[in-house]
């Protein structure tokens, strides 16, 4: 018992017995474990559960603004930077039409119809004053993970150096 709850399996509706470590119970599972025969570790839902934690925590604490798009460029999801730069709750805007951002599709609708991903594209988002380096990733299932890195200080900068290179040479 103690070995099943420290597996996560608290009550009889929690084992799901789904073979899939190669066991045909979790409590037979559980006898392999406490024998020395296998890790509590090596269960497929845990793992599965831990790794869209994970997921989740850097979605939701990811630097760059991020933006999921189903396949008719419906917005299904903005993590907490997208919403600052955008000025929008996630809530507002899942459901709407990606031009509700001020962004094309063009992009969009390329990357689902060849599924593939458009990399580095550096765009200019003039009604919210930042430059973004955009990734647009392609998931199976015709959904787009879109990923923008502001880019808009080092541009600054960029810029600041090119006209203090020509002040130099007009000197």
């Amino acid at each position: 018992k103690e070995i099943l709850m420290r597996m996560g399996r608290r009550t009889r509706a929690e084992e799901f017995d789904c073979g899939a470590c190669g066991y045909s119970t979790c409590r037979e599972k559980a006898q392999a474990v406490f024998e020395g025969m296998a890790e509590e570790e090596m269960c497929w839902p845990n793992l599965r559960k831990k790794a869209e934690r994970k997921g989740d925590m850097i979605f939701l604490n990811s630097r760059n603004i991020i933006v999921l798009l189903d396949k008719n460029n419906l917005i299904t999801q903005l993590n907490p930077k997208a919403e600052k730069a955008f000025d929008i709750t996630n809530e507002e805007a899942v459901g709407k039409h990606i031009s509700i951002l001020g962004l094309s599709e063009e992009d969009y609708i390329y990357s689902i119809k060849n599924k593939k991903d458009l990399l580095n594209k550096k765009m200019h988002l003039k009604d919210y004053g930042i430059i973004v380096m955009q990734n647009t990733i392609y998931i199976e299932g015709d959904e787009l993970f879109v990923s923008m890195q502001d880019i808009t200080e080092e541009e600054k900068n960029k810029e600041e150096l090119a006209k203090l290179k020509m002040h130099t040479v007009s000197i």
